[in-house]
């Protein structure tokens, strides 16, 4: 819910499934209201593909897993948060323990334990629970503020419960753990104001009856979240490595103490994990390790260029643990990370493809099991997420996709394709309602009209002249024009002021090739000594871009020597030439 979560006296509540902690109170959520920033730690892209002085690639310092969009997005780029309306505003009042529709584990003799048919077992096996767990109702959200662990340090656990939880008291649900709890259901705790809005969304397909009711479990991230996300160390940042603790803490704490408070199906398929970024590749390792626990895995924008690339070679043992029957879902944006071969499919796309298209190789269903969606103008941050959540939703717990689906569409990630080079295409499909994927390579079968093929998953130029293409999947067929035009590599030079930084400058504007106007995604320009840097970028032979110079975010754009604004500045792609430019003064400088 967009910025309303009123917590309210939550210990007023007694405890439900063990004794106080220690000093006999947990600390309240809404404490950390007063210090958002505390434990904040780097993370998501490779430092590599990060500007020197600005916020991090990915738009954030992080704690949890997102951040600000940077700069003007196109005119087309659509609504920043995506999110569905709120749907359930709530007082912050918490519901006595007898009222609230509760499991205790204890057979009621006034209302026997039997679900409807389609609900599932009966009961679970839980295991052991912690014994000084204390938790309270808020609405329909059910919250420990600071869940004990014997692996980790205590963490807020908050549980949404279904609309008619209380209303159907013999009927058990299917469970969603999701990490970085703090960043999916309430902007005050989000990390940078802008949560993933779960609860809406769940609300909103529940209604829709595009998904089964389904109970949805925030885990809260800690300034250890780097550690506790990932299963080896990066040698890079001399971090990670922590995530067989994390495992243990959701697999041996939270979930027995959540089947046996609330009303669970306990059933492999019947319990999923979802995460972004880090907690992504966290997702993954949790389904190859518990196999047996989890059915549904959500990975969105996976940080796979961790440890050297690792969690690549993960995919045998993804499609071993899926089996016959799991469902995967994988996402990524096309505004993260960086575009070395500078082909306009950036870094995080690149790797999100290989693996979904490994694990398809593997034998893994194609769309049934697999899921897989780009966002083309998505940056690596919790609107991009929230607004890709709805499909990953539907394929995990909804029915499998109808055949055919209602549209095929092409998409080139530039409008144009060299003579004699390539550039990749993505096939998107899509069904009524809020079911959508994006093809692996191979999947569709190709016509091209004009001086160019496709070739895996690429358009390949043969000459100059407009080209057309057609996909077709399943009977429905796509179609999309491009050019295929002459290359030209042009050289920009910058000469800088006194005092600049000694770290990439980065020429930002109106092209794919350079960023469409998202700074950080522009062409980096290197220090080569004396204030100057430089960087070559190809584009179209002829083709006029317009841009500006950063030094990573808008906040260090470049200005007049005045401090007032620049307009923006104009080149003309000429192959082998060279364009020498003078700053003479940042934003940021007063």
């Amino acid at each position: 819910m967009r910025g309303r979560w009123p917590w309210g006296a939550l210990l007023a509540v007694g405890l439900l499934t063990g004794c106080a902690g220690d000093d006999g109170v947990a600390p309240a959520r809404d404490a950390r209201l007063a210090q958002p920033a505390d434990g904040l730690v780097v993370d998501a892209l490779p430092a590599d593909a990060q500007p020197a002085d600005a916020q991090p690639l990915d738009g954030r310092v992080d704690q949890g897993a997102g951040g600000p969009d940077q700069g003007p997005p196109p005119e087309d780029a659509g609504p920043v948060d995506g999110g569905a309306a709120d749907a359930d505003p709530f007082d912050g009042a918490i519901a006595p323990v007898d009222d609230m529709g509760l499991d205790d584990g204890v057979p009621d003799a006034a209302a026997p334990d039997a679900s409807p048919p389609d609900a599932g077992p009966a009961a679970c096996a839980p295991g052991i629970p912690p014994a000084n767990v204390e938790a309270g109702r808020d609405g329909r959200f059910w919250v420990a503020p600071a869940f004990p662990s014997a692996n980790l340090p205590a963490r807020t656990v908050v549980a949404y419960l279904p609309a008619e939880y209380d209303a159907q008291p013999d009927r058990r649900y299917p469970v969603l753990y999701m990490h970085d709890g703090q960043n999916l259901f309430d902007d005050r705790f989000a990390t940078f104001g802008t949560a993933w809005e779960v609860d809406d969304i769940v609300d909103a397909l529940t209604a829709a009856g595009a998904i089964e009711p389904l109970i949805v479990v925030g885990i809260d991230n800690t300034a250890d979240r780097i550690d506790e996300y990932t299963a080896t160390v990066d040698p890079g940042r001399q971090a990670g490595g922590n995530a067989a603790a994390y495992g243990r803490l959701l697999v041996d704490e939270i979930k027995p103490w959540i089947d046996a408070t609330l009303r669970t199906r306990c059933g492999r398929m019947d319990t999923a994990v979802a995460g972004s970024s880090l907690g992504g590749i966290l997702s993954l390792w949790l389904l190859q390790t518990y196999p047996d626990t989890f059915g549904r895995v959500g990975s969105h924008s996976p940080s796979l260029w961790w440890d050297r690339e690792a969690p690549l070679g993960w995919a045998p043992a993804l499609v071993d643990a899926l089996g016959a029957d799991g469902r995967l879902w994988i996402d990524g944006g096309n505004y993260e990370g960086g575009d070395a071969d500078q082909d306009g499919r950036r870094s995080v796309l690149t790797h999100t493809r290989r693996l979904a298209e490994a694990i398809w190789a593997g034998g893994v269903q194609f769309p049934n099991q697999l899921g897989y969606l780009e966002g083309p103008r998505d940056l690596h941050d919790e609107a991009a997420w929230e607004r890709r959540l709805p499909a990953a939703l539907v394929h995990l717990f909804g029915p499998p996709a109808a055949e055919p689906p209602e549209a095929v569409a092409v998409r080139g990630f530039t409008g144009w394709v060299p003579a004699a080079g390539e550039r990749p295409l993505s096939v998107d499909a899509r069904w009524p309602g809020d079911r959508a994927l994006t093809l692996p390579d191979g999947a569709a079968e190709w016509a091209v009209e004009g001086p160019a093929a496709v070739r895996d998953g690429a358009l390949q130029g043969a000459g100059v002249g407009p080209v057309q293409v057609t996909a077709t999947w399943r009977g429905v067929a796509g179609q999309a024009a491009f050019d295929a035009v002459a290359p030209a590599q042009v050289t920009v030079e910058v000469t800088a002021p006194q005092g600049t930084p000694d770290a990439p400058l980065w020429l930002v504007g109106d092209r794919p090739e350079i960023g469409e106007w998202q700074p950080p995604l522009g062409l980096e320009l290197t220090p080569v000594g004396d204030l100057r840097w430089r960087g070559t970028v190809t584009l179209p032979a002829g083709g006029a871009a317009a841009f500006k110079i950063t030094r990573g975010s808008w906040g260090t754009v470049e200005k007049t020597a005045q401090g007032g604004e620049l307009a923006d500045r104009m080149l003309v792609a000429e192959d082998g030439a060279t364009v020498r430019l003078t700053v003479a003064r940042w934003a940021d400088w007063r």
